[in-house]
């Protein structure tokens, strides 16, 4: 594979300045082929880290495409942590540079025109320093019923792109909320569980209510909700992408369309309606708002 870009010369004229913005590229001899390195990134034996099984054998795949040629910025998070990015380069897609945010899965890689203006505004749109009130709200739910809340906390909890926050205490005998804010472009992931019941055992709805930054992605969040199967925002941040697939969750959209493939006496169908009906009732922005004060 030609694994050098053609237009990598032209943009190393602007060395210096990509340095003073974190963007380091590697010499020809340090460049690597993804494909050796696809086990460090978002694959992992441990089944509250891994990928949905479809979106890894797909991410596994698209790695055959691609070459490492550096290293990008890195911000700071936890005080005193730093979550790293990288610069890769698709044989198929000559013509632009992509930006891993930390160790993940190429479907929420940034894709960009490589210039020292693409790059710098990149780096301006990852280092907010907070959660702002100018956002934008939607919500997706787990596709099935769990029975405790265990499991989803703990995968959260594991991902190294969100962080936990301070939860907002509860109010009028309902359970506290719980929020998660992502490292990079600071969405907020808000954690809803509601109580259902299949084949007369109570069980755990999850919902997960987002509130993100509206982000100018759309052409690679097309791109994996096409290849995965999924219908996320296309004006999502890209490491929140990340996160709704680690996740497994779905849209209402999703949800939608499988009550519709199902005939009409299927128990699942019903549970479908129920999860419209836990979406369609929240409107839990005045909690985000409060994050951003």
């Amino acid at each position: 594979m030609n694994n050098t870009p053609k237009w990598l010369g032209g943009l190393l004229k602007s060395k210096s300045d990509l340095e003073e913005l974190g963007y380091y590229f590697y010499n020809e001899n340090e460049i690597v082929e993804a494909s050796s390195l696809s086990d460090t990134f978002s694959f992992s034996e441990n089944k509250l880290l891994s990928l949905p099984k479809h979106c890894e054998k797909l991410s596994r795949e698209e790695f055959e495409y691609k070459t490492r040629i550096g290293t990008g910025f890195s911000i700071r998070y936890f005080d005193s942590h730093r979550k790293s990015t990288s610069l890769w380069y698709d044989q198929r897609r000559p013509n632009v540079i992509q930006i891993a945010l930390g160790n993940t899965s190429p479907f929420s890689w940034i894709t960009t025109y490589p210039t020292l203006y693409a790059l710098k505004e990149v780096k301006s749109k990852y280092q907010a320093s907070s959660f702002t009130s100018d956002f934008e709200v939607f919500r997706s739910v787990l596709p099935y019923a769990i029975t405790d809340t265990e499991m989803v906390v703990e995968k959260l909890n594991m991902l190294s792109l969100v962080q936990a926050l301070n939860l907002i205490p509860a109010k009028n005998n309902h359970t506290p909320l719980l929020f998660y804010e992502t490292v990079f472009s600071k969405s907020i992931i808000q954690l809803q569980f509601k109580k259902t019941f299949v084949d007369g055992i109570e069980k755990l709805i999850c919902v997960f209510v987002i509130g993100f930054k509206p982000q100018n992605h759309h052409s690679d969040i097309e791109y994996a909700n096409t290849t995965l199967k999924t219908d996320f925002p296309v004006n999502i941040p890209l490491d929140l992408l990340e996160c709704l697939i680690h996740l497994g969750s779905i849209t209402k959209e999703q949800v939608l369309s499988l009550q519709n493939t199902l005939p009409s006496f299927s128990e699942y169908k019903l549970f479908y309606q129920e999860l419209l009906s836990v979406i369609n009732s929240l409107d839990l922005s005045k909690e985000l708002l409060q994050l951003s004060d």
